[in-house]
């Protein structure tokens, strides 16, 4: 608010901000935001994994088998886009390649259909 003859002195600028308050944080670097991202789908698909197994354990039988499909059908969403990724990482940015193979690995471990498949192939 520019100044006029009508401001008191004690009434506060509103357009400028003091010093203390300009300091920003330095923007991330693109790896680290995609990094970031897909540390957030895996964790994410890891939290639904559990969910589907432990969480709808009351209810209806119709209700703890939605629950379960729903829960997983996220997940395996979530841990193929972490995969995907974490490979674009792996062959974009070579500042985090280590970190990118591992998250792919990882990812690709504790996909539901991968945990499911293995189940299912021990069974028989």
């Amino acid at each position: 608010m520019p100044q006029n003859r009508h401001a008191h002195a004690w009434e506060p600028e509103w357009d400028e901000e003091p010093e203390t308050r300009r300091r920003r944080r330095a923007p991330w670097l693109p790896s680290t935001r995609l990094l970031v991202l897909a540390l957030g789908l895996w964790a994410a698909s890891v939290v639904l994994l559990v969910l589907g197994f432990f969480g709808g354990n009351a209810g209806s039988n119709q209700a703890v088998l939605a629950f379960f499909l729903v829960c997983m059908v996220v997940a395996v969403i979530a841990s193929s886009l972490a995969s995907l990724l974490a490979l674009f990482g792996l062959f974009k940015y070579r500042r985090r390649k280590i970190v990118n193979l591992l998250l792919l690995v990882v990812s690709v471990a504790t996909n539901p259909m991968v945990i499911l498949g293995v189940a299912v192939s021990a069974l028989t």
